[in-house]
């Protein structure tokens, strides 16, 4: 081992981004000497919201034993998300906090559920963005929590100390890609309900994948509306089969393009005459 090395590595912090069940509050009898906290909308304007947002806790040195406590002993909570960070409790959750308010091109200022594990990947991907780099500059290492407790593992710089501020400002394809996100989870969410046997995991995260992946694949298609899209993604994983991989699919298109069909009236359209 070089000592001089390992003496410039900085030390690790664990933490878990949680937040109360909806409509409640962050439990007022929490023991801040066992698990440190602070709240992410530090901001006046979200003063009224603060006990009911996000909480970062600062997990110590035992994390592991410490989050399984807290998860048992506080179900109220949810957790959204575990970090690694070199950057200390107030310190992160400034920034975190920080993350909460983004810009539309036209300058008006909204609430951003940046940590959300459906938003976080998103964000992420955005690298030339300016504010890409302060975003992720004190994450050592994010893991997205979803629902059912599937894990999504993203990295950053790692830095104790984040850099100057940086607005995030989200340009039209971005909210346009983040409001299009809502669209997976609805249909998600309809399958689950209807026809749960479509899907080949139990996981709420990989489901969500193959719903995305019809989707991508329905868009693709040459089909330009959100309800041709969601039809074609539910016909994709009830048969097994993208609808066009049919040898009619160019008939079937042409109605839709041409006609102004809708994909089911167009589908029963070609397919009716078979």
């Amino acid at each position: 081992m070089n000592l001089l090395e390992d003496a410039k590595q900085p030390t690790l912090h664990r933490y878990a981004l949680v937040e109360p069940a909806l409509c409640q509050k962050f439990p007022a009898d929490w023991d801040d000497q066992t698990l440190p906290r602070r709240p992410l909308m530090h901001q006046a304007a979200f003063a009224h919201l603060c006990a009911e947002g996000p909480w970062l806790i600062a997990l110590g040195t035992d994390a592991d034993n410490a989050l399984a406590h807290m998860r048992t002993e506080r179900p109220s909570l949810t957790v959204q998300a575990l970090i690694s960070s070199p950057a200390g409790l107030d310190t992160l959750a400034q920034h975190l906090g920080d993350a909460l308010v983004a810009q539309e091109p036209s300058g008006q200022t909204l609430l951003l559920r940046s940590y959300a594990p459906h938003v976080l990947p998103v964000l992420i991907e955005q690298t030339q963005a300016p504010w890409h780099a302060w975003l992720f500059s004190p994450i050592q290492e994010w893991i997205a929590v979803d629902s059912t407790g599937c894990e999504r593992r993203f990295t950053g710089a790692g830095l104790a100390e984040p850099p100057p501020y940086v607005p995030i400002i989200l340009d039209e394809p971005l909210l346009a890609q983040l409001a299009s996100d809502q669209h997976p989870l609805a249909l998600l969410t309809e399958l689950q309900r209807s026809t749960p046997e479509v899907f080949s995991s139990a996981c709420h995260g990989d489901r969500l994948a193959q719903v995305q992946a019809a989707l991508d694949a329905a868009r693709r298609s040459g089909l330009t509306h959100p309800d041709d899209h969601g039809l074609f993604a539910v016909l994709t994983l009830m048969e097994r089969r993208a609808p066009n991989q049919s040898p009619d699919w160019p008939d079937v298109l042409h109605l839709v393009l041409e006609q102004d069909y809708a994909l089911g009236h167009a589908l029963e359209e070609i397919r009716g005459e078979e």
